[in-house]
């Protein structure tokens, strides 16, 4: 199957998890705060990391679509709130008003805070597709990845223009790529995987596409930055060479693993080769 197809499949599946999941009562406003968001488009890029991963293990998708779930559901979250006035200050995500525009600001902070209550609630309802043990671990691995994302916001809006590039890539992976990591371990912990050397190359192998795509991002938005961003720092030229060095660091990951033919190997070429 072509693999923009396999994208589209696990896109649509993901957006029918959420549309079913989600929280909805007639006149409540956080719920509509929280559809409005959530379902506002997007490319699902890491619920897309979890089918992917649990694919590679020849996972069933059901017992995807939980970790799936909770993921975007931080993801969103975060976004919400990095849009408010005292942090990014965006009045626009993905081409509409961002939540708080839309209705005010503490119904965004509101709905922020929803969505990360109800990704935990999801991981940790009985559900005969896991054990005790991985539900703990699923749980584990979100609140570290959660507070890792939180750590490098706090970096982002802390730190002055003297930052140096070392440092502005140790907070992409913070802000950008303990989400990706979280991703792959929450596929791999679906799967039930047992191998520690396996485990632990995958998130090697996440945080380097995490921090390449970050960089991507900094690339393409590279004429309208107005914060100091890896592209400002240290040049185009220089950032698509950082780019090209962490895409064949992650692809070498998947070849020590030999999955080098895998679907996550497939994502990898997806994104390298990605425009926007």
């Amino acid at each position: 199957m072509n693999f923009n197809v396999r994208l589209k499949q696990y896109q649509n599946r993901i957006q029918s998890v959420l549309k079913t999941q989600l929280p909805y009562a007639k006149n409540n406003l956080l719920h509509e705060a929280i559809r409005y968001s959530v379902l506002n488009g997007g490319k699902r890029l890491r619920p897309i990391l979890v089918y992917l991963t649990g694919e590679t293990f020849n996972t069933s998708l059901d017992a995807l679509d939980t970790p799936a779930f909770a993921i975007e559901l931080i993801h969103c979250y975060s976004l919400i709130h990095d849009d408010l006035p005292s942090m990014d200050n965006d009045d626009m995500r993905r081409g509409k008003p961002t939540c708080h525009k839309k209705f005010n600001e503490a119904i965004a902070v509101l709905a922020g805070d929803a969505l990360q209550a109800l990704a935990f609630q999801k991981l940790s309802q009985a559900n005969p597709l896991f054990n005790t043990s991985q539900q703990c671990k699923m749980q584990f691995t979100l609140a570290r990845a959660n507070l890792e994302m939180v750590e490098g916001q706090t970096i982002d809006i802390t730190t002055n223009t003297d930052i140096t590039p070392d440092q502005l890539l140790g907070m992409y992976q913070k802000k950008t790529g303990a989400l990706f990591e979280a991703s792959i371990a929450l596929g791999a912990i679906a799967a039930n995987c047992q191998d520690e050397t396996i485990f632990n190359q995958l998130i090697n192998f996440a945080t380097c596409l995490g921090v390449a795509f970050q960089i991507q991002d900094d690339v393409f938005d590279h004429a309208s930055e107005t914060v100091s961003t890896y592209t400002q720092l240290v040049g185009l030229k220089t950032a698509q060479e950082k780019i090209d060095e962490l895409f064949e660091q992650a692809t070498q990951f998947l070849t020590n693993m030999q999955l080098c033919v895998s679907p996550l190997a497939e994502l990898t070429r997806y994104i390298t080769a990605r425009k926007h």
